[in-house]
């Protein structure tokens, strides 16, 4: 089952540490279906980003699994202090059986 066309929104804490960026958080992404999920985030200071699932609604509940992302395009920030960006996630998740 694809998810493409999911919405995210996130939050958490990201610093600059020797020239890159550092952080962790948590995020909540939102199909056009209106499934919904929420992993963890990590930008780690070195090693490739990764997310894994914590929880989920409708046809996502009990999701399991993660996996990467990458940063495809940033935008202007809407608010001072945060930041907007389209992402490609990658990875792998199951569900429990229906019934």
């Amino acid at each position: 089952m694809e998810r493409d066309g999911a919405t995210t929104h996130c939050v958490g804490c990201i610093r600059i540490a020797e020239g890159r960026p550092v952080g962790k958080g948590v995020c909540k992404w939102v199909h056009p279906t209106g499934d919904t999920a929420a992993g963890e985030w990590e930008v780690p200071a070195s090693g490739e980003n990764s997310f894994t699932w914590l929880a989920g609604a409708g046809t996502l509940t009990g999701i399991q699994g993660g996996g990467s992302f990458q940063t495809v395009t940033k935008a202007k920030p809407v608010e001072a202090g945060t930041g907007q960006s389209c992402r490609h996630d990658r990875g792998k998740y199951t569900v429990p059986a229906a019934g």
